[in-house]
């Protein structure tokens, strides 16, 4: 049995998307800090299941226990990562199965694309994250006095 799988999430998912977006850990190492209400939260959920650039990975454990999520976000200027693990399953090194899972399912239906990670500079966790699956720092950016890291991945016929 393998020990991670996924699935695209459903609005079924929303209510645990909900609990993992306002963790204070998530809401901290976020560029957008303020709790996010149920409303709001709803609405944006909705309209991202109903965008066929949004490409949600809801990630279960061997029990099939929801333990994280990635979600891959395409636009024409750049297509946008973002992951978040469940308070209850961090530091037990599913993050880099999460995103090596993710950017290889991605990369492989969209090879031409280049993957773009923004890491608050604090975040030195999620920066060694990405940098141990294969993101390449490209540059640092600052966004509402916010310094980040950017951080790049490409498709590898290797994977």
């Amino acid at each position: 049995m393998k020990e991670l799988t996924f699935r695209k999430a459903n609005i079924k998912d929303s209510e645990l998307y909900f609990k993992w977006a306002n963790d204070p850990l998530v809401r901290e190492n976020s560029i957008q800090q303020s709790l996010i209400t149920y409303e709001d939260h709803i609405i944006w959920f909705g309209q991202k299941l109903e965008n066929k650039s949004c490409h949600f990975y809801l990630f279960f454990n061997a029990e099939e226990v929801p333990v994280g999520q990635v979600r891959i976000d395409q636009s024409p200027e750049e297509t946008i990562i973002g992951l978040s693990i469940d308070s209850t399953f961090r530091g037990k090194g599913l993050g880099a199965k999460m995103l090596n899972l993710a950017c290889t399912n991605f990369l492989n239906l969209y090879p031409t694309e280049t993957i773009t990670a923004y890491i608050k500079e604090t975040n030195i966790a999620s920066y060694k994250l990405f940098r141990n699956v294969g993101f390449v720092e490209s540059e640092k950016k600052a966004y509402n006095n916010i310094s980040l890291f950017r951080l790049t991945k490409e498709y590898d016929e290797r994977f």
